[in-house]
């Protein structure tokens, strides 16, 4: 039988048994960024903002080397599990009294917005070790916010490293997390600049399509 770490160091996308708005490719990619985190730190603590139903917070869950997980989310409380403290706010409402053990992982995956998702970061940055890793999903719809989060990065004067990872993961280490992944980056990750020309190029396509349909719209009510 394959246990949870020959599981997870496979890359096995079953381990998320509870849905997600994740993509198979994103599944392996925060499964490898997960792997290389418990193989830095035996006893990691987990920050997720955004959990949903759960899907993302299930594989921290069942994990022995994830000792706490902090889910935040501003909707209901779900049913508490014995190694999760579960959040009905916003990311801007926690405090350091809430976060008492800081994460060494965090997942941002809430407002898909540019300005939602840098203040999401900007909230829980000072609540994190100077070499938390972060990751945030849907990377096509938020790239001008994770630019400026590394922007922010570099005006306040902090190495890091970043990259996107298939389909939509973006990944940032700071500090002396940058070498633990480093290996997953050059495995998995995509050309950054190609990945914005691209989605810069897809959302000029959207926004043209907007328009084009709405005049179409337009002229048949003319008609």
């Amino acid at each position: 039988m394959t246990t949870f770490d020959e599981s997870i160091a496979a890359l096995d996308v079953s381990i998320f048994a509870i849905g997600s708005a994740t993509t198979p490719d994103d599944r392996r990619g925060l499964l490898a960024i997960q792997n290389a985190v418990r193989g830095l730190k035996n006893d990691y603590v987990y920050l997720e903002c955004g959990s949903n139903v759960g899907g993302t917070l299930l594989p921290h869950v069942l994990d022995q080397h994830c000792r706490l997980a902090y889910s935040v989310d501003k909707r209901p409380a779900a049913d508490q599990i014995a190694k999760v403290r579960a959040f009905d706010l916003d990311a801007s409402e926690l405090t350091a009294g809430q976060i008492i053990e800081k994460p060494d992982l965090v997942l941002i995956d809430a407002e898909h917005t540019n300005v939602g998702v840098f203040s999401d970061f900007l909230s829980i940055y000072p609540l994190c070790h100077p070499a938390t890793i972060y990751t945030l999903h849907d990377a096509d719809l938020i790239y001008s916010g994770l630019q400026n989060i590394e922007r922010f990065l570099r005006y306040a004067g902090v190495a890091f490293v970043s990259y996107v990872l298939p389909t939509v993961v973006y990944m940032l280490a700071a500090n002396e997390a940058c070498g633990t992944l480093q290996s997953v980056g050059e495995k998995f990750g995509l050309d950054g600049d190609q990945f914005v020309a691209e989605e810069k190029n897809q959302l000029i396509n959207f926004h043209y399509e907007v328009v084009r349909q709405r005049l179409a719209d337009q002229a048949k009510g003319d008609a």
